[in-house]
């Protein structure tokens, strides 16, 4: 019998006897509106600053960091809510001031280097770095699928002064603009939530006036991520692995014995 011959002999017979793993399908995970300010994470208790403590307000930083720990997960399939894993949330600015954070979210500093009030997002990049785990049923690795939302929040006026909010800002390219009328004096605080396909990053870029027929005020702040992250399924096991090189190796000698 030929080597090949006793090689697909030898591959078929592992593989009804399931020593080979069959592939599977990814599993995704959602984690949604993840508000990152002063005290946070906010949003869902199944996120949490690495280490059990809360953000503090910090400023002037470039680029600035979160280590994020998720848990409480099925990411594979075994039905159990026992997978978790870590990651860092990166801010990164193009204005010299460096980033802020405090308890309305995150913005450019100001010039003096630090922020007691509403700023603005120009310039302003999100990232998601070092993601560490797998799942406990198969330890599949977790990775990093993209950013598909994001919340920006705006707020003006005052006791004596109209809320009148106008502000716009591009969000990955595409215009994102809070339009507010105002009826009487006061603050108004709005939050959106603006959904797009999963992306690598959020830029915030362009801030203006949403509409410049008129007078406007109010800034902007981020304050909210979606994340999506999955398992990588389709992983060989390690004995899988050795078996291949075992059948690779026998198909060698039996040539050589030729």
């Amino acid at each position: 019998m030929s080597g090949k011959n006793l090689l697909a002999k030898f591959l078929a017979l592992v593989l009804v006897s399931g020593l080979i793993g069959t592939a599977h399908a990814d599993i995704i995970t959602n984690i949604d509106n993840i508000s990152i300010r002063q005290g946070g994470p906010f949003g869902d208790g199944d996120v949490t600053l690495t280490g059990g403590a809360t953000i503090a307000a910090s400023h002037g930083n470039n680029p600035m960091s979160w280590n994020l720990t998720v848990s409480n997960q099925d990411l594979d399939g075994d039905g159990v809510s026992d997978d978790s894993f870590t990651f860092d949330l990166v801010a990164t600015t193009t204005d010299p001031n460096g980033v802020s954070i405090w308890n309305q979210g995150i913005n450019n500093s100001n010039a003096a280097g630090n922020n007691t009030s509403f700023s603005n997002v120009n310039g302003i990049t999100f990232t998601v770095a070092n993601v560490v785990g797998t799942t406990t049923g198969g330890s599949f690795p977790i990775v990093f699928d993209g950013f598909t939302g994001t919340t920006v929040a705006a707020g003006a006026g005052g006791a004596d002064a109209p809320a009148n909010i106008n502000r716009a800002v591009d969000i990955n390219g595409t215009n994102f603009a809070f339009d507010n009328n105002p009826t009487a004096n006061g603050f108004v605080f709005q939050q959106q939530n603006f959904d797009f396909a999963a992306t690598s990053s959020v830029v915030y870029d362009n801030q203006g006036i949403a509409d410049p027929d008129r007078a406007g005020s109010g800034s902007l702040v981020a304050r909210a991520f979606d994340f999506q992250f999955r398992s990588v399924m389709a992983v060989p096991e390690p004995s899988s692995l050795t078996l291949l090189g075992l059948a690779g190796c026998f198909l060698t000698i039996r040539r050589r014995k030729k």
